[in-house]
């Protein structure tokens, strides 16, 4: 597109900014004052349905008067999406067509959640059905609020906003697209070579002229000049115009034209997407350029184009697009799989790939080599180009109007042409060959009009306009998928200014808006964490915070309230606290939010000072209510479901012998019946564990068991400490030992005397901090008395030494207003400074002795500590006694610190000695101690601890990369952190570890600074460059002047590691071939055995047999299409499983008395609980024996239980499982054993030989010990429910199921009914409005929400699980459940109507203690649906006949063949998009509303009714229907409208035949317009009797009669037999569209007949010939109630 048609296109790129959310039907809508909010909440909880069953629509309603409120879903149909796409989560193509509406009604209050209407309706699948998806579209209108649910509505906003991106990306391409004008740039020059002769013509008037002056000559000088370094000194230059010339006559230059051409052109059409579905457009526009082809027109591509040949020409190529083709086309997926898998191994290991990639790299090579005389002409003049190019000067490129852009580029050919002699030639071209200078011209100009051409382009304002829509759709992504306001915010102090600050991104000037979306289903709810730290602790009680609307109209806010001191979530920094709350944002509409400035607000309420820089705050803020995003994928099946309308029974025998042939019998069937000519695609998928088993391991690929003999099995060291009392203590727990608590119970995780105290008696004993508390805690009181001595502690003191050196005072006594020191100097303003600073070494202890023993007042004992003090290195700084005073605490005074030592350990005792001197009591500090006058001593105890900062140890781990060593992580953590005030470093090495220091080799290393607070530094080493060896990891911490005050010393192995060599991989016997690779995928573990499409016969059946390959499992999977009137195919799914082994299993001692899905059924003539013998024979290979020569067979049996259905049979009555393995030796064939057997119970048994994985033989079944007789009490076929019970006894309780004899039937799982129950409990337990506002409170109690238990429907303690689950049943097709004598059981539309099917079941007989429980089994062959599902017709009246607006119309719907009323139809009035009325009609049949003025859609539907549909035309002097038809009314209400009642107000009388104004019910002689009455009863009209006709006359116009019905059938049948085509034949329609089908949904015609006409059933559909008589036939839509003609 060019520049005349930018202006119209660049106001489209305008427009396309425009909102689109608005368009697109919403869930909410808002009063425009916003004072009121109408939301709706639809749901399908039937997600898989047949034709003929009920789909249940929910509606949670809110925000509405219920009394004023109405409710309907449209029902949708997605025709071109495939039930297996939605899967897949592809999107509809095109719109839904609405098939029908239907009303909602309302249920009341949801009982959990009072603010929240709930609203039920029901949709009955018409049996016209073609299946597929559908979805509902649920509206709530409340007033003048209308809110709608839709299926697809948050998707079509988010493909809406794409679109617009995409739209402006194409329309901007349109206008800015510069491949087309760069292509013009390179065929100009073409054009003009070629018109001229071409290239080589071109070459050879430019320089291969002859003669003196001629272009050969000319040229060679200009070239020798330039090359010539006395001279020009251009020699860059003038090779590249040899070489341009050199290419020029190759093949490359047209190649190379070719490929740019063709690469801009291909640019230029490129399908930009407009809308979602046109990406489909891509993938096609990408397979039509053939780079290949492209590429290998340039020399020196042969090695690349032979490779590639060979590689197509092997069918692996070929094979791989195929599979592609037919993947994308859901042709043969199964075998496509496989093909591709197994032709991408294959090309895997051929030598195809390596030799295209030689060939690709024999024409780069010459290129990275700079082998210039072996590569092509096109190589070489790119080398040429690039050499110039490195010649270029700053004057060389030439920017004449200063926007930065060069215009023109002088390159060193051009100066060459340029001189003097390349003048010369230039003259002489213009003379001779003109073209060649403007072939030159061009070429020169060609750099810089392309360069030109591309900053054009991207500077056209369309661009702009681009880039803010992407902008634009950025901002609103963030919005819905979480918002860019949920992030972390903070101050920051500006120490310059003295001012708090925001901390933001650069790109944000403040916390970012919020949007509200319309089509949010879940009220936004923001929760919000909030530190602040006030250093005088000064906080209120709550932070108020909120949002307030753009426009400043609306705002909500929420106060953060504190967390209390007490809880978990507090902020634990002195000076800190927290807040929490949720913001609320109740508002459903596009619009965006402000919050409020937090910074502002604390700064306003003094929390947060511009005088304090150490006040601050840290805001977080998360979205705990879902993001639009996420709603968009639940949205988007919340209200669809799946409809199938084709049953697929797939039979093959349930196990099967090697050598034997499987026949897989596939049975294709509607609800009327089987389906003849339906196509059947028949995969068979065999799965062999036992084969990829031996495979890998013939080839190598696994080890046997020997192989691992000589592995290193030693077992993970086990770290869990064993109590000496048993319990155990787990190895992640290992803290709890030694940790002075009593973790094990008997104290044996603890050390005596080092972490608790025993006591004397050895039973039990106490924690230290319990010794002499005055409570005997041990049992013998040894706990009390006791001379313990406790701890000891080295301190470092700092004091400050008086100016006078009269004294040392300590910190705290500096400046605290008193003179501690004689001359005052302590209390001088620089104190700290002036005075010299002086550290000490302290000691002390601490111990615990009864002084005053008899409690007399007076000491009894005194006490010592005896102590030695050591330095870190063992050096001992202090040994002698230190007191103990009343106090338990004794010290001493070392003297000052040296600041070397860091470390510190105290080994003492405590030492008791009598209060006497001379053997009188005497005052503790009067006494002088002797140690010979001890008299009791405590243990001795040994203390240690730290005076600075040390290391306490470090942890560390490998890193690995694709497998291999690539570096080591870990921590070093420190003691002692609190109280040093200096700084460090820390330096991790990576050493020899055979060296032992001081100095270390290191191979790698790090160094980090280590601040005051920090407790840990985390490191990083790089390993990739270490060779094999020993290493060891060595930590030095050093202060600031680099003295190393700490170290982790390498003398142990435990930081220490080994760099193996690595070992070469010993040589393999396995060799990769095409032939393995095959082998796998034929003879592996899985394998597409079979592809087949059949077609099935009369009799709905499609036969396939197979002979199995090897042992396993072999899966059968069908899908059948058949043909639709309306649509193009119904499909269906089944499959079915056969077992494959060599061997075989049987069981004798029980009678085979049926098949259930294909498993046998056997019962016994035992008593349940009683002990049965079976006899076990197997069939195997002689291989199967052991070296022992035996092999085993295992059983087992379970019960089948349904304990919670029989709550008056104990639990013994039941029975108990068993299994066994017996032994069978060469020569035995039969074993026995014996089982308890239950009343019914499933039994396996299975042969597998020691070191396989596949059984050798293996059988499962049902035994029934001892079953009753069923009897039904009706027929059993699709559709149709039969009643059963026991023949010869009477039940009290029974539960039974039905399935097929062979083969699984999908349809008799009740899918419809157990997915109903299962999506009702996934939405009312977690997606409800209800479910999901408590789950948010549950899930985030630290922002204070309230969470309430046990209140919703699923979790109510009041809910009985049994009754839910015997409800659950109840509705449940195939399966009968009853409390009483018999049960109902139902088969499903769709289940297969010529199968056997059998019954087993469980009753309960007697009650109370007399209560058993007993087995009964039946079997019944279906019975074909004798009435099948078909469209039945009602007749729809008004009353009264001519309402006006304003006027209570009262519907009457009753049934048109019985006349009776129907109940339960849904009856809607629709005014455009609004409601007018929704209904349900009641048992009368009636329906209720008030009619308004306007163009009004009703219809009446429900049921298998086909709905009847009328366009109403309202207006003040009456009511019309559109196509001038008559209100359809019924005034007697006999169920015959007027129009077409011959006694409209008489409702005993609707039909006249004879037409003599009587009745026909009230008419004797219904076809003698001349009799009505016969009063003598002589069979004689009384008119007749009254006029005396003679038999004579009587017997004459009985004659005339006879004659004219002679005539009338002669006519018939001449018509008949000349063809014509006046009066139809019956027409089979189900036959015609092949089945069970729908009829098209329109067809064009003339005068259509009225839809109040009604028409006559022919095979389900409703038809009628109208203009009567006139041959034209018409259908009545089911899902509209139009009539449609016939073609």
């Amino acid at each position: 597109m060019r520049a005349g048609h930018r202006i119209p296109i660049l106001l489209v790129l305008l427009l396309i900014a425009a909102p689109v959310s608005g368009l697109v039907v919403a869930p909410n809508d808002t009063s425009s004052d916003g004072s009121e909010t109408l939301q709706v909440d639809g749901f399908v909880t039937t997600k898989f349905a047949t034709v003929g069953t009920e789909v249940s629509v929910h509606a949670n309603v809110r925000g509405a008067d219920s009394s004023n409120t109405l409710v309907t879903a449209d029902i949708l149909h997605y025709r071109d999406l495939d039930p297996l796409d939605r899967f897949n989560g592809a999107s509809p193509s095109s719109p839904p067509v609405i098939v029908d509406t239907i009303a909602l009604t309302s249920q009341g209050v949801d009982e959990f959640d009072s603010s929240t209407t709930v609203w039920m309706g029901t949709y009955t699948v018409p049996v016209t059905a073609s299946g597929g998806v559908y979805g509902a579209s649920v509206t709530a209108q409340s007033g003048n609020l209308l809110a709608t649910d839709d299926p697809s509505q948050i998707s079509e906003i988010f493909g809406a906003e794409v679109s617009k991106v995409l739209q402006s990306i194409d329309d901007t391409w349109d206008i800015a697209n510069p491949t087309a004008d760069i292509a013009e740039e390179f065929t100009d020059l073409q054009d003009i070579v070629m018109n001229n002769g071409g290239w080589d013509q071109f070459v050879e008037d430019a320089c291969r002229g002859s003669g003196a002056l001629g272009s050969q000559a000319l040229w060679n000088e200009m070239i020798d000049a330039s090359r010539d370094e006395n001279q020009y000194n251009m020699s860059a230059g003038a090779d590249f115009l040899e070489e341009l010339m050199l290419f020029l006559e190759s093949d490359d230059s047209a190649a190379s034209v070719g490929f740019v051409v063709a690469v801009l052109t291909y640019l230029d059409q490129f399908p930009i997407p407009r809308v979602m579905n046109d990406f489909q457009d891509i993938p096609p526009y990408l397979a039509e350029f053939d780079l290949i082809e492209n590429f290998t027109r340039f020399e020196g591509t042969g090695d690349f184009e032979a490779a590639y040949d060979a590689m197509t020409a092997t069918g692996e190529w070929d094979n791989i697009t195929t599979a592609l083709d037919n993947l994308a086309n859901n042709q043969r997926q199964f075998e496509s799989v496989q093909t591709l898998m197994r032709n991408i191994a294959v090309l895997s290991i051929s030598d195809h790939p390596e030799a295209i990639a030689e060939g690709l790299g024999a024409f780069i090579d010459p290129l990275l080599d700079e082998d210039f005389d072996n590569m092509t002409a096109f190589q070489r003049f790119l080398i040429r180009f690039v050499e110039m190019a490195d010649r270029l000067e700053e004057t060389d490129i030439q920017d004449t109007d200063g926007d930065d852009i060069p215009d023109r580029i002088v390159w060193e050919y051009e100066k060459v042409l340029d001189t003097p002699e390349g003048q010369a030639w230039t003259a002489k071209m213009q003379s001779d060959h003109p073209h060649v200078n403007t072939a030159f011209s061009a070429f020169n100009t060609l750099p810089e009009n392309i360069l030109n051409i591309v900053i054009d382009s991207t500077q056209d304002p369309a661009w702009n306009v681009t880039g803010e829509v992407l902008a634009d759709f950025g901002e609103w992504l963030g919005h819905f998928s979480d918002g860019p306001a949920m992030d972390d915010f903070s101050s920051t102090y500006d120490e310059g200014n003295s001012t708090h600050l925001m901390n933001l991104d650069d790109d944000m000037e403040s916390i970012p808006d919020f949007m509200t979306f319309e089509h949010n289903m879940y009220t936004p709810m923001i929760g919000i964490n909030l530190d602040v730290w006030n250093s005088d602790e000064t906080h209120p009680n709550s932070i108020n915070f909120g949002v307030t609307q753009s426009n400043g109209q609306q705002r909500y806010s929420v106060n953060l309230e504190k967390v209390s001191d007490d809880s978990d979530d507090q902020c634990w920094d002195w000076d800190c606290e927290r807040y929490v709350g949720v913001l609320e944002i109740p508002v459903f509409k596009d619009q965006m939010w402000e919050f409020d400035d937090i910074l502002d607000e604390l700064k306003d309420s003094g929390v947060i000072r511009d005088s304090e820089g150490e006040d601050r705050f840290e805001m977080e803020m998360e979205l705990l209510s879902l993001p639009m995003i996420v709603q968009m994928g639940l949205e988007g099946n919340d209200e669809i479901f799946t409809v199938s309308a084709l049953g697929v029974l797939v039979e093959s025998p349930q196990q099967s012998l090697m050598g034997e042939d499987i026949t897989i019998r596939s049975q294709v069937y509607n609800g009327v019946g089987p389906v003849e000519g339906a196509e059947v695609e028949v995969a068979v998928l065999r799965i062999s564990p036992q084969a990829g088993f031996d495979l890998l391991n013939d080839n190598g690929l696994i080890g046997s068991e020997d192989d691992d003999e000589d592995d290193d099995d030693e077992d993970d060291e086990d770290y869990t400490f064993y109590c000496d009392n048993g319990i155990e203590i787990p190895d992640y727990e290992q803290y709890k030992i030694n940790n002075e608590e009593n973790d094990c119970g008997d104290w044996s995780d603890e050390t005596p005397y080092e972490t608790y105290y025993p006591c004397d008696d050895g039973n039990g004993g106490v924690e230290f901090y319990n010794l002499n508390n005055d409570n005997f805690d041990c049992d013998d009181e040894s706990d009390e008395g006791v001379t313990w001595f406790d701890s000891a502690y080295v301190n470092i003191e700092t004091k400050y030494e008086c100016e006078d050196g009269s004294d040392a005072v300590s910190e705290y006594s500096l400046n605290n207003g008193w003179d501690d020191c004689d001359d005052g100097s302590d209390e001088q303003a620089d104190a700290e400074d002036n005075l010299d600073k002086i550290e000490n070494l302290t000691v002390s202890f601490n111990g615990d002795g009864d002084f005053d023993e008899d409690d007399d007042g007076t000491d009894d004992h005194c006490y010592m500590f005896d102590v030695d003090v050591f330095d870190g290195d063992g050096n001992e700084l202090f040994n002698d006694y230190v007191m103990m005073s009343y106090w338990g605490s004794g010290g001493v005074d070392l003297g000052a610190y040296d600041g070397i030592f860091r470390k510190w350990s105290v080994e003492g005792t405590l030492l008791q000695y009598p209060a006497l001197v001379d053997g009188a009591p005497t005052s503790c500090d009067d006494i002088v101690f002797d140690a010979d006058d001890v008299t009791d001593e405590s243990i001795e105890r040994s203390f240690e601890g730290e005076l600075k900062r040390v290391i306490r140890d470090m942890s560390w781990y490998f890193e690995e990369d694709d497998g291999e060593l690539a570096g080591i992580r870990g921590d070093v953590y420190y003691d002692s952190v609190w109280g040093d005030d200096e700084n460090y470093n820390v330096l991790i090495m990576i050493v020899d570890g055979n060296e032992t220091g001081p100095s270390y080799t290191s191979f790698e290393q790090m160094d980090y600074d280590v601040g005051e607070d920090d407790y840990n530094t985390g490191f990083e080493l790089d390993m990739a460059d270490l060779d094999p060896g020993y290493y060891c990891i060595h930590v030095d911490l050093r202060n600031m002047d680099d003295t190393v005050v700490d170290a982790i010393s390498t003398s142990t192995d435990e930081n220490c590691f080994t760099i193996e060599e690595e070992e070469e991989d010993e040589a393999s016997d396995l060799e990769l071939s095409p032939e393995l690779i095959d082998s796998i995928f034929t003879d592996g573990p899985f394998e597409v055995f079979t592809t087949v499409e059949l077609n099935t016969d009369e009799n709905g059946e499609a036969v396939l047999t197979i002979t199995p390959s090897k042992p396993g499992t072999y899966v059968s999977i069908v899908q059948a299409k058949a043909p639709h009137q309306s649509y193009d195919t119904l499909t269906g799914l089944g499959g079915s499983i056969s077992v494959v082994t060599n061997g075989s299993l049987s069981v004798s001692g029980m009678d085979h008395v049926a098949d259930f899905s294909g498993f046998p059924v056997y019962s016994v003539d035992t008593e349940p609980g009683a002990v049965h013998a079976i006899t076990i024979t197997p069939s195997m290979l002689d291989n199967v024996y052991n070296e022992d020569g035996e092999f085993s067979v295992c059983w087992a049996y379970t019960p089948l239980r349904f304990d919670p259905f029989f709550p008056d049979i104990s639990n013994e009555s039941w029975g108990d499982g068993d299994s066994d393995c017996i032994e069978f030796q060469d020569g035995d064939t039969s074993r026995t054993s014996e089982i308890r057997v239950a009343a019914m119970g499933a039994f396996g048994m299975i042969v597998i030989k020691d070191g396989e994985i596949w059984p050798r033989g293996m059988h499962a079944g049902f035994i029934l010990a001892s079953p009753e007789e069923l009897v039904l009490n009706g027929d059993l076929g699709p559709g149709q429910t039969t009643n059963i019970a026991l023949a010869d006894a009477t039940a009290e309780r029974i539960i039974a199921i039905a399935a097929p004899e062979m083969g699984l039937d999908p349809a008799l799982i009740d899918v419809p009914t157990v997915s109903d129950q299962l999506y009702d409990v996934i939405k009312s337990e977690v997606m409800s409005w209800h479910a999901f506002e408590n789950g948010v409170a549950c899930d985030n109690a630290e922002y204070g929400l309230e969470c309430t238990e046990g209140n919703t429907k699923y979790s109510d303690e009041d809910l009985d699980p049994m009754s839910l689950i015997q409800d659950l049943l109840a509705d449940m097709n195939s399966i009968a459940w009853g409390e009483g004598s018999s049960a109902d059981l139902r088969l499903p539309v769709l289940s297969s109507p010529v199968d056997d099917y059998t019954i087993l079941s469980v009753a309960q007989v007697g009650t109370g203690d007399d209560a058993y429980i007993t087995s009964a089994l039946h079997i019944e062959e279906a019975v074909p649906n004798p009435e099948p599902p078909q469209a039945k017709t009602m007749t729809v009246s008004f009353s009264p006949a001519d309402p006006r607006p304003g006027d209570t119309v009262q519907v009457l719907v009753v049934d048109k063949d019985s006349g009776s009323p129907i109940e339960g139809m849904s009856v809607t009035l629709m005014n455009g998009p609004n409601i007018v009325a929704s209904e349900i009609s009641g048992s009368d049949g009636t329906a209720d509303f008030t009619i308004i003025e306007g163009t009004l859609q009703f219809r009446v539907s429900g049921g298998l009714y086909v709905p009847t549909s009328l366009i109403l035309i309202v207006s003040p002097s009456g009511i019309e229907v559109d196509g001038d038809e008559q209100l359809p009314v019924d005034s007697d209400g006999d169920g015959v409208l007027d129009a077409e009642d011959a006694f409209p107000n008489d409702s005993q009388e609707s039909v006249d035949t004879d037409g003599d104004g009587v009745g026909d019910n009230a008419d004797v002689f219904p076809d003698d317009p001349n009799e009505s009455a016969d009063s003598d009863g002589d069979g004689i009209g009384d008119n007749a009797d009254s006029e005396g006709i003679s038999a004579m006359v009587a017997g004459a116009a009985i004659g005339v009669l006879v004659f004219v019905i002679i005539g009338v059938a002669g006519a018939i049948m001449f018509l008949s037999r000349s063809g014509n085509d006046d009066m139809p034949e019956a027409v089979d329609y189900a036959a015609a569209a092949g089945g069970w089908s729908e009829p098209p949904m329109s067809a064009p015609g003339g005068g259509k007949p009225s839809p109040t006409l009604t028409g006559q059933m022919r095979d389900g559909y409703e038809v009628v010939e109208y203009p009567d008589g006139s041959g034209s036939w018409w259908w009545r839509d089911p899902n509209t109630g139009n009539w449609n003609e016939w073609t």
